[in-house]
């Protein structure tokens, strides 16, 4: 009996023990707890426990957890740390209270950082968290952003007026702070009001009856104005850029010259205008129709009674001044203004033209009064007076346009060689006896002395056989591609403002074949010793004319002489040559002078066949 209640003892006394240990105590002392936790982002980190009797720290495992054990109850703190990285939280109070305390956990995170060079408080937008967020540089360009874990981030800078390199930069964070995330930044220039472009245009106007420069000229091109010195010349400078502007030039007891241009940045075009005398008449009155003519000449104009007003549509009182001049393009044709250019883009030639214009006497236009007509003879060109057509389209020049516009029909009258086309017009202006032709086009070159490519050269072609032009301008290549009339043979020339090239002839192909290719380049003379061109062209009798230059040999007592039988060379001494030698028609005879030698030129011209003397004969040259 004793025994068992010994073993009921000692059974007790194990239950007892078992008890305590569940609740911490042992051997009779206070309960003891833990603390313990997570820290994600970083491994290795130190955290430090503060709060006991003084402060532990321990290391998280490879798996980033942490432990404290051995703790009684009261009030802790948990700090984790570790270099580069912060936490969130960055610590955490911790309350043991009869119980372990367990996931006390802390994210790890790092910064990102950078500079801005360039510009001042701008904005840095980072994107690929949870939201954007921005920050802004400080006063020497840098700036941060904090508390970020591990991922992928962009950084993005901004500030109005301001453009930045890189334009953005890929970020990612992966266990450490990302420094030296930099940007440049360059202010935007705002363009003010474009500068316009303009170029300059300059030549000389010269009387075709002389030769002669015409002096006090007034040259317009829209607004700009200039007006001719003594030696003809002219210059407009700030004329606006374009592919197309009209040159007019007005000069006493002329009619007005106007040509047609290109104008190019910078860069200087010559446009030379050769002006003609102007046929005048005067009446005293319009009581009754008056018929007025131009002496040899088929040239006519009739004018109905009162046919005419002021421009506020008064009747004309005292002297009329009625101008009228017959103009034969099949001399020269760039005597014609413009560029024989239509309205609508089409190429033109002419069989004659007569000018028209009417004044009071002090010089103020009149004006066709209101249903007045008037009826124009205008004498057929000599070089077309062979097959003249019976009718043909009127048409009237457009000096605000240099564009050529038809309205009425020509018919076919007099007798040869005094044939003429008449019709009815209801304007004053130039009229003209006008066909369209169908083109074809011709390609070349344009070189100086040298040998190397000019661009911005106009090259301008003749007719042979018919009376028109047509223009082209070279690219920087010196290459160019130029319409001319299908079928037809034409004198092709460049020149830009201090130099002139030699002249080619060139048959054209058909109509809307490829474009025939020159043979020969056109090649500048020289621009510092000058060049010159001699042009003869004359009418129907004689039938031909020769044109003959002597000129000084460099370095000689004696002198060249180019004509048909020695035609002289451009490219070596004389330095002068007989371009174009005509044989069959009525000119041109052309010589291109390259270069000068100092001395006496001399240009004659030989009457080789024909009954007629060169006096009478029509004949001229440029």
């Amino acid at each position: 009996m004793s025994r068992l209640r010994s073993r009921f003892r000692w059974a007790g006394i194990v239950v007892a023990a078992a008890l305590l240990a569940a609740c911490g105590g042992g051997g009779g002392g206070d309960p003891v707890y833990a603390i313990s936790g997570t820290i994600t982002g970083a491994t290795e980190v130190t955290v430090t426990l503060t709060g006991g009797a003084a402060p532990v720290t321990t290391t998280t495992t490879t798996d980033g957890s942490y432990n404290f054990a051995g703790l009684a109850n009261g009030s802790y703190t948990a700090t984790p740390s570790k270099a580069g990285a912060t936490f969130n939280p960055p610590s955490s109070a911790v309350t043991i209270n009869g119980a372990n305390a367990a996931d006390i956990n802390f994210a790890a995170t790092y910064a990102i950082t950078g500079t801005v060079t360039g510009a001042s408080e701008v904005t840095i937008t980072l994107t690929g968290g949870s939201a954007p967020v921005t920050a802004t540089t400080s006063s020497d360009g840098s700036y941060s952003f904090a508390g970020f874990a591990n991922g992928s981030y962009t950084a993005t800078p901004s500030k109005e007026g301001f453009t930045f390199n890189p334009q953005n930069s890929a970020v990612t964070i992966d266990g450490a702070i990302v420094a030296n995330i930099n940007f440049t930044a360059a202010a935007v220039v705002v363009p003010g009001p474009p500068t316009p472009l303009t170029g300059t245009i300059r030549g000389v106007v010269a009387s075709n009856a002389s030769g002669l420069p015409v002096v006090g000229a007034t040259v317009t091109v829209g607004t700009n104005i200039a007006t001719t010195g003594a030696d003809g010349s002219y210059v407009l400078t700030g004329v606006a850029v374009t592919t197309r502007t009209v040159v007019n030039v007005n000069a006493n007891n002329y009619l007005m010259g106007s040509k047609v241009t290109s104008v190019f940045a910078g860069d200087t075009n010559r446009v030379d205008v050769t002006l003609l005398l102007a046929n005048t008449a005067t009446l005293t009155s319009l009581s009754t129709v008056q018929t007025v003519t131009v002496p040899n000449s088929s040239a006519t104009i009739m004018l109905p009674t009162n046919g005419l007003q002021t421009n506020t549509g008064a009747t004309v009182s005292g002297n009329i001044i009625v101008s009228v001049t017959p103009v034969d393009p099949s001399s020269n044709p760039q005597i014609m203004p413009g560029d024989y250019v239509t309205s609508d883009g089409g190429l033109l030639e002419s069989l004659g033209a007569l000018n028209v214009s009417i004044h009071d006497a002090i010089g103020a236009a009149l004006f066709p009064a209101s249903g007045s007509s008037f009826i124009i003879r205008i004498p057929v060109a000599a070089a077309r007076r062979a097959n003249p057509p019976t009718t043909i389209d009127l048409w009237y020049y457009s000096a605000a346009t240099g564009q050529w516009i038809q309205e009425g029909t020509l018919t076919l009258g007099g007798t040869a060689p005094n044939q003429y086309y008449e019709g009815t017009i209801t304007r004053f202006s130039l009229w003209s006896a006008n066909q369209r032709y169908t083109s074809t086009c011709v390609t070349g070159k344009v070189l100086d002395a040298g040998g190397n490519p000019v661009s911005n050269a106009r090259v301008d072609s003749e007719g042979q056989g018919y009376a028109g032009i047509s223009t082209a301008y070279s690219a920087a290549d010196g290459s160019f591609t130029l319409q001319i009339k299908a079928n037809a043979s034409v004198i092709l020339t460049a020149k830009t403002t201090n130099a002139q090239s030699n002249s080619e002839v060139v048959q054209g192909g058909a109509a809307g074949t490829t474009c025939t290719p020159m043979g020969t380049d056109l090649r500048l003379g020289s621009t510092v010793v000058g060049s010159a061109k001699i042009k003869l062209t004359w009418g129907e009798n004689p039938d031909d004319l020769d044109s003959h230059l002597t000129g000084p040999v460099e370095g000689s007592a004696t002198r060249f002489h180019v004509y048909f039988g020695s035609k002289g060379s451009q490219a070596a001494a004389p330095y002068a040559e007989l371009d174009v030698d005509d044989t069959s028609s009525f000119g041109p005879e052309i010589i291109t002078i390259n270069r000068f030698t100092p001395g006496l030129y001399r240009y004659s011209v030989h009457h080789y066949s024909g009954s007629s003397t060169i006096p009478s004969c029509g004949w001229c040259w440029n």
